[in-house]
Order: C-alpha cells, then sequence, then structure tokens
C-alpha cells in the first residue's frame, strides 16, 4: 500500500491497518481502516461513483527508507553504546576490491 501510495494513487481500502496511526492514516485513503465493512467491491464501487482522488505521494514520504533511516539509525546506535559496541552506523571492517592477482588467478 505504501508503494502505491508513493505513487499517487488513491488507495480504497477496506480492513484493519495496525502499523498505521489512525488519525494519520485517514485522510489519506478511501474506506475502512479500523477493519473489514462489507466488501471492498462496494467500497471500491462507491469511490469511483464519487470519483474520489486522494493523493498520498507527500504524506507517504515520511516512511522511505530515508526518513525511516533518520529515525531507526540512533535508536539502533544508542542502543549500541550501551552495550560497549562500535556504532551501528559505521562497519567495523571494510571490505578491499580484490587485486588484479586474485581477479586472474
Amino acid at each position: 500500500m505504501v508503494e502505491a501510495m508513493a505513487c499517487g494513487l488513491t488507495c480504497v481500502v477496506n480492513g484493519e491497518y495496525e502499523g498505521f496511526n489512525e488519525e494519520e492514516l485517514r485522510p489519506h485513503v478511501y474506506g475502512n481502516i479500523t477493519g473489514k465493512h462489507g466488501s471492498i467491491l462496494a467500497t471500491l464501487d462507491e469511490a469511483l461513483g464519487r470519483d474520489v482522488r486522494i493523493d498520498p505521494s507527500e504524506w507517504v514520504r515520511k516512511y522511505s527508507l530515508v526518513e525511516t533511516r533518520k529515525k531507526v539509525i540512533p535508536f539502533i546506535n544508542a542502543r549500541v553504546r550501551t552495550k560497549g559496541v562500535r556504532s551501528f552506523a559505521q562497519p567495523k571492517c571494510q571490505i578491499s576490491p580484490p587485486s588484479r592477482e586474485q581477479l586472474t588467478s
């Protein structure tokens, strides 16, 4: 659903979306978000009949990897540091490309 939203598609839904905050999700989709109510086909027919057009692409950007990483990496690093381990964002070792001799042998 997030990928469709990122493309600016109107999402017609009929189910429970526990991973999202209901108040935040509500304005960006059409249909039921707290559980299945009737048929998705009826909900879709209603959306088409009303010519519903919702572009959630700006809102859903906060779920992109770039935005998520900004929040998750500091969270992980804070926990890793309490265990005396190096930062998650800085790898312990670096891999060098193979030498010419290794490639030709």
